[in-house]
């Protein structure tokens, strides 16, 4: 009964630290698109907003 209240809380804990697990090489980049049309815009846009992207 102990031992398996002892792998229960160590699941548990371990849980808890990798759900906040952080982009550790996350870095910003500036880069200059040319285009002007409304598709595009939305397009890039909406990649440049998109969270927790790294390789």
């Amino acid at each position: 009964m102990i031992r398996s209240i002892v792998f229960l809380a160590s699941v548990f804990g371990l849980s808890i630290t990798t759900s906040q697990a952080q982009i550790n090489n996350a870095k910003t980049e500036t880069i200059k698109v040319y285009g002007n049309c409304e598709m595009c815009e939305a397009s890039i846009e909406k990649a440049a907003t998109s969270k927790k992207i790294s390789k």
